[in-house]
């Protein structure tokens, strides 16, 4: 599915009704009853809830009035509430306003602060607040009235939906303009939007569902649309099926480097949900200091040790080592648990410099990128880098804040500057090539905000990748399989009680629903 910015989707709106003929007000009905039947399907069974809906002056005010005759149709007690001056009402809205008059219903009109007793008063008697008072184009900070309005609306007690997105959002950014409106449910048309995914915007969402209102699919399904979000059809469609006379070594051969003194676990999860995904072959780099205890801890794998210094650290002494035991396998896992000493950060150099196989770099290597700017990589060699927010801005030596403020753009500079496939981990982590193309992911869930998670999302993606799935493919799948089986862990557990060695386990239940197209989706589709 397509993701778009506000313009987009004006453009999908403009070309349906002035090249393909779809007249405004046949669009604005279609999205008034997805909205109304949306708003049906979340009540109760025989629930009939007071609703006030409060309506805004351009097109998402049309589909607020046009929501609001509907549920007076269907027997439903409605508030209409305008905000702002009748003579500012755009053509489509203007005729659903009038339309709403017409069927008797008085529409409560707010055009300054002293009108807000009125809107107080029925939301006092209503259980839903409908939202549409600001849509997709919002560009400017809410200010005046209608922050005045936001901010006495913020204090219902009830629920919230919000018509396309909740009022406040920036809808190609996820920027609060000012004050927002935070909903359990959203209802848009067409096709997702950035703002309904990026923080801190998408916070305020709630559940999204995704409506059908009537635009010709081959408009919505556009490759020039660069946005995508990750389905589990999608990475069904890609994953790897084993031949029957597979064996370890077509299977995918992996090698991991990783660990320190301090950090062996990070090499020991990587190295197990490389297995759980499907590796074939699995070989563990790691200092001489820690190979015993590797042995032990995971007797499934190849261990080999490495030219470390004292103190268990691989030192730039074991490049060579290191490049031959990768010679003959296909990806290389680096940096989970390698530590920052300066030796150790040699190391990831000078073997990036000669490696030759696909490599996903994590944790310490991208750390120790990030110490080096003059790396002579060979072009044609498939980088993957998995950061997170904090390796991200060491990377492009910026603040964290202006990392997060700009997720979108930090992702494609990354792109830029590394000619690699950049997966932006965090809540619906980003993935993005040298296309430009992006996928936002949907899976996962906040009890994976812990220790050990990010080297079992780089022992998934690596072993896509030794089972020569495509860099990016395998980035994007890696991403959703991991976060399908963080949110299985948050089925069993609590959420603040999940950890890392918890989605290992996971992960074959993951990728059994995805092979039997039994996943539910997050986003809901309304047809």
């Amino acid at each position: 599915m397509k993701i778009v910015t506000g313009t987009d989707m004006a453009s999908i709106d403009k070309h349906a009704i002035e090249e393909m003929g779809v007249p405004g007000p046949v669009l604005m009905e279609n999205a008034a009853r997805a909205v109304c039947r949306a708003f049906v399907y979340a009540l109760q069974k025989g629930e009939k809830p007071a609703v006030t809906v409060i309506s805004g002056s351009g097109n998402n005010g049309g589909d607020g009035f046009c929501t609001a005759r509907i549920l007076s149709c269907w027997g439903f007690r409605v508030f209409p509430v305008h905000v702002g001056r009748i003579q500012s009402l755009k053509s489509d809205a203007s005729l659903n306003y009038r339309l709403l008059k017409e069927y008797g219903q008085e529409i409560i009109s707010i055009t300054s602060e002293s009108d807000l007793e009125r809107l107080d008063e029925v939301l006092k008697n209503s259980d839903w607040l409908i939202d549409a008072l600001f849509g997709t184009g919002l560009s400017r900070q809410i200010i005046g009235t209608a922050g005045k309005v936001i901010e006495r609306c913020r204090k219902f007690k009830g629920n919230i939906l919000a018509i396309d997105i909740p009022s406040g959002i920036n809808s190609d950014t996820g920027e609060i303009m000012g004050v927002v409106l935070p909903a359990n449910l959203t209802v848009t048309f067409g096709l997702p939007k950035w703002g309904h995914f990026l923080f801190p915007g998408a916070g305020n969402v709630g559940k999204l569902v995704v409506a059908d209102i009537g635009f010709p699919p081959e408009m919505l399904e556009n490759d020039s649309i660069r946005g995508n979000l990750t389905t589990a059809e999608y990475v069904r469609k890609h994953l790897p099926t084993r031949p029957l006379n597979a064996h370890k070594g077509n299977c995918g051969k992996l090698t991991v480097i990783a660990g320190c003194r301090h950090l062996l676990g990070a090499a020991i999860l990587t190295c197990k949900s490389a297995l759980r995904t499907g590796a074939g072959y699995v070989t563990l780099l790691l200092p001489n200091y820690l190979e015993p205890l590797s042995k032990i801890a995971i007797p499934d794998i190849v261990t080999m040790g490495l030219t470390d210094m004292e103190g268990g650290f691989i030192t730039t002494k074991a490049v060579d080592t290191a490049l031959g035991h990768t010679r003959d396998n296909d990806a290389v896992a680096l940096g989970p648990g390698m530590g920052r000493a300066p030796s150790t950060r040699d190391f990831v150099i000078d073997f990036l410099e000669e490696n030759k196989l696909p490599v996903v770099i994590d944790a310490d290597g991208l750390n120790s990128l990030a110490m080096h700017n003059d790396l002579k990589r060979d072009p044609d060699v498939p980088w993957i880098m998995t950061p997170h927010p904090g390796e991200a801005a060491k990377l492009l030596n910026r603040p964290i804040k202006k990392v997060l403020d700009d997720v979108v753009g930090t992702a494609r500079e990354l792109v830029e500057k590394y000619k690699a496939v950049i997966v932006m981990k965090g809540a619906n982590t980003l993935i993005m090539d040298t296309d430009s193309k992006i996928f936002v992911n949907p899976t996962g869930n906040p009890g994976m905000a812990t220790m050990g998670m990010g080297d079992i999302l780089t022992g998934i993606i690596s072993t896509l990748l030794a089972q020569r799935v495509s860099p990016f493919i395998a980035a994007v799948s890696g991403v959703y399989i991991h976060g399908l089986a963080g949110d299985l862990a948050a089925k069993d557990l609590r959420q603040e009680s999940i950890i890392a060695s918890d989605l290992v386990i996971k992960i074959p239940e993951a990728l059994d629903l995805i092979k039997r197209a039994e996943v539910t989706e997050r986003i809901k589709m309304l047809r």
